[in-house]
């Protein structure tokens, strides 16, 4: 009984951590996506720059 209750207690430590990194995976990946700069080709110098 002892070993099912520390396997059941380690099973769910290991599912805490994997939450944990999931949410803070979604959330790297949101700021990421907020992060991406609008281009435009410059027709002169045909150099990319940022939209105003």
């Amino acid at each position: 009984m002892k070993y099912a209750i520390l396997l059941l207690i380690i099973f769910l430590i290991i599912i805490f951590f994997r939450f944990i990194g999931h949410i803070k995976k979604q959330s790297e990946l949101k700021d990421k996506k907020n992060n991406v700069v609008d281009l435009e080709k410059d027709p002169e110098s045909n150099e990319y720059r940022p939209k105003e």
